[in-house]
């Protein structure tokens, strides 16, 4: 391991590439490993599309139960803890990066914000919830908050910073806004004139006539605003 470079654990339900939280997972294990760091996933589920950017033996296999949301949230976070509570008293890892809903960890990445800012804003809508997933996830929520179980806190956006400082009064010096990223490279202005062509006809769009893409999911269909 080259001078500097730290021995990196990340804890990720599903580590697969289809997903927001998932990828964003994959990407961040793919630029440490660039960068000459150490990277080992603990997840109970990982899929095949991660073995270019992961060799298969730094993917670890924490068990649990995935029939049932509730049950696998429930063995998802008990068999996390197991592994970090090992991961600390062997000295095996300089910092623990975690996703979804663990509760113990170095380091917590927050996507989509807060469950507690979901259930909010659920009983304003007056939109259906799960009661009993929806109190669980906020119970586990309410413990992962706790200085003792995370000192750090990631978040995508400002919002999410917020939605910490209000429903947990999260101190500013464990937050630590870090917005994602675009990968330009996977866009193009040198569009194919007969891809192009063929779009516009498919859609009825003329010619002449400029388009707009706008990409968006509705919390209603959100299993769990929490990640």
């Amino acid at each position: 391991m080259a001078s500097g470079a730290l021995r990196v654990a990340v804890i990720v339900r599903r580590f697969a590439r289809a997903g927001g939280n998932e990828r964003y997972a994959v990407e961040l294990c793919a630029h440490l490993r660039r960068r000459g760091h150490t990277v080992d996933v603990y997840c109970q589920k990982a899929s095949e599309g991660v073995q270019p950017l992961l060799p298969a033996n730094c993917i670890h296999k924490i068990g649990g139960l995935s029939f049932d949301p509730t049950i696998a949230l429930l063995t998802f976070v008990r068999a996390a803890k197991k592994r970090v509570a090992q991961l600390r008293a062997q000295g095996a890892a300089d910092v623990i990066i975690g996703f979804n809903q663990a509760i113990v960890q170095d380091v917590a990445r927050l996507g989509g914000g807060v469950h507690a800012a979901y259930l909010e804003a659920m009983q304003k809508t007056g939109r259906p919830r799960h009661p009993v997933l929806d109190q669980l996830a906020l119970r586990l929520e309410r413990k992962r908050m706790q200085e003792a179980n995370t000192e750090h806190f990631v978040v995508a956006s400002r919002r999410v910073a917020d939605e910490l400082r209000v429903h947990y009064d999260i101190a500013p010096r464990r937050i630590h806004l870090v917005e994602n990223g675009i990968d330009l490279s996977a866009f193009s202005s040198e569009a194919d004139s007969e891809d192009r062509a063929r779009i516009r006809r498919d859609w009825g769009v003329p010619e002449d006539e400029p388009v707009a893409l706008r990409s968006e999911e509705h919390t209603s269909e959100l299993q769990s605003h929490s990640d």
